[in-house]
């Protein structure tokens, strides 16, 4: 495979990305599996990022009414 390691099993084959778009015909819950972690990785991410950055809309409501600014 040109030097690279490549998972075979276990997660770290499960959440590793499908190799080819046929592989999805093959195995079609790596594939899913994949798609799942990769959208809930992004989603818990995104929440994460929302909370600590101080940008949520209830923060944003907060600084717009400090700033006298109308909703």
């Amino acid at each position: 495979m040109g030097g690279q390691s490549v998972p075979v099993a276990g997660l770290v084959y499960y959440i590793s990305p499908p190799r080819e778009f046929s592989e999805f015909f093959y195995d079609p819950f790596h594939c899913i599996f994949y798609i799942a972690f990769v959208l809930t990785t992004c989603a818990v991410f995104s929440k994460t990022w929302i909370e600590v950055s101080g940008s949520s809309p209830r923060d944003v409501a907060k600084q717009l009414k400090d700033q006298d600014m109308i909703l």
